[in-house]
């Protein structure tokens, strides 16, 4: 599956994607991506002709200037 990771100005404002992460289930532990906005969204797309369900998802934000070892 594809990852796209966002961004927004204002609530209402578009949001502009990044290019697509690539994502294999059970296999690719997670999205690493530096975000410059206070306003994230997240799209996911599948790659191939099999069903999924998006159980959930954990995003592990850390405030600018304080990036720290993973």
């Amino acid at each position: 599956m594809n990852v796209y990771v966002g961004t927004q100005e204002r609530i209402d404002g578009a949001v502009t994607y990044q290019a697509a992460f690539p994502f294999t289930i059970g296999s690719t532990e997670y999205v690493d991506c530096l975000l410059t906005s206070k306003l994230h969204a997240l799209k996911f797309e599948s790659t191939g002709d099999v069903q999924w369900k998006l159980d959930g998802y954990d995003a592990d934000v850390v405030p600018a200037g304080q990036h720290g070892n993973r």
